[in-house]
């Protein structure tokens, strides 16, 4: 009786250890299944991709446009669909540890994509300090967007410094928004906490009209602003442009420019389809405008000495100082080389960066020059010149 007592409390024993055997092997089982289980995810689209400048990464849409400014050391996009995106920073010796980021973005949401910085409505503030130069920022910019904005500070410095003025003409505010805007921020410096445009990265150019009407061929639009064939548009609700090749008048005749208050129709390249504000992102008058600003060049001095055998050229920026000379003289047969003619050969600057501010000449009787000694002499005097200044 003891026995199969005993054996029946060894039976249940067993099972109980069966049981708790086989519930500690089923947990194990289920935590590792799950926590190695994942889904294959299909990429779609590839609506991202990674950009390399100056040795750092940074992310672009399908459009080209720059999501993420390449400021990090690498990046990751798991699904190239999607806008998650992994970014490692550099090493932080004083944390241990290397600045990393995990950025998703939201519809529409530009995380990385600033204003741009405009302090010219603070130059008085600015010159007043202690700052003693300004930097103008280039990078991604065009020629003609670094050729303005650096005579329009110029102008602004100039004439708060000598007229007291820091008016800022509507005008020049225009021209600064055609060539390049995100919108503007007075920055951090002047304690300005917006500086972020999380709606887009791109050029915003001016508003200059609204779609009164469309088909698949032609947009019919009401200008707010001159237009010319050839200047950039961009239609801003549906974020596409195109250039203006060709330009009609409400007779569907073709013109060179229309005025503001003008109806006028431009091809449907971008397959519009709804009505909204027109925006001027490149504007052709003003380019050339911006092009036939005249070259700064540097003034240099002249000081010609010939004899009757040398021709002696000291030429001067008024800081570096050298001299060339030739045995290139004869006696006149027939005609005698003139001032006239040795001022015309010396003048001839165009393809350097400099222009002659004065020159004496100092000339005897019945001398000949030829003219090609002449430019040969002010060839090598200009090329020693640059040399020098390089130094």
């Amino acid at each position: 009786m003891e026995k199969r007592k005993i054996f029946k409390i060894a039976i249940i024993i067993l099972i109980i250890v069966a049981i708790i055997a086989v519930a500690t092997i089923l947990t194990f089982y289920f935590i590792k299944k799950s926590k190695f289980e994942y889904e294959i995810e299909q990429v779609e689209e590839y609506n991202y991709s990674i950009f390399y400048r100056d040795n750092k990464y940074g992310v672009i849409n399908k459009e080209g446009e720059i999501i993420i400014e390449p400021t990090y050391t690498n990046v990751q996009i798991p699904n190239p669909s999607k806008p998650l995106f992994i970014c490692m920073g550099e090493y932080n010796q004083e944390l241990g540890e290397y600045e990393n980021k995990v950025l998703k973005l939201t519809e529409g949401n530009y995380i990385l994509s600033t204003k741009e910085l405009n302090t010219s409505r603070n130059i008085s503030a600015l010159l007043n300090s202690s700052i003693t130069s300004f930097k103008v920022e280039g990078r991604m910019k065009s020629p003609d967007y670094v050729a303005f904005i650096t005579r329009f500070y110029r102008t602004l410095i100039d004439n708060f410094l000598i007229n007291h003025s820091k008016k800022i003409t509507e005008e020049d505010t225009k021209k600064l928004k055609t060539l390049f805007n995100r919108g503007f921020t007075n920055g951090y410096l002047f304690k300005e906490p917006n500086i972020m445009n999380f709606k887009t990265p791109n050029h915003q150019g001016i508003p200059i009209g609204k779609v009164l009407s469309w088909n698949t061929q032609k947009i019919k639009i009401l200008l707010e602003e001159d237009l010319t064939q050839g200047d950039g548009i961009r239609f801003k609700e549906i974020k596409s442009g195109m250039i203006v090749n060709f330009l009609y008048d409400e007779t569907m005749k073709l013109i060179h420019e229309a005025k503001k208050g003008s109806v006028i129709y431009v091809d449907n390249k971008v397959e519009l389809h709804q009505k909204g504000t027109v925006l001027k992102t490149y504007d052709t008058c003003l380019t050339k405008e911006i092009e036939e600003y005249p070259s700064k060049k540097i003034p240099i001095q002249m000081i010609i000495k010939i004899t009757e055998k040398t021709f002696s050229l000291e030429i001067s920026d008024f800081k570096n100082t050298l001299t060339v000379n030739k045995e290139i003289c004869e006696k006149a047969k027939t005609c005698s080389t003139t001032k006239e003619t040795v001022l015309k050969q010396c003048d001839r600057l165009k393809d350097t960066p400099f222009f002659l501010q004065d020159i004496k000449i100092e000339l005897p009787e019945n001398v000949f020059i030829p003219v090609s000694k002449i430019n040969e002499i002010r060839r090598e005097a200009v090329a020693n010149l640059i040399t020098l200044r390089s130094k």
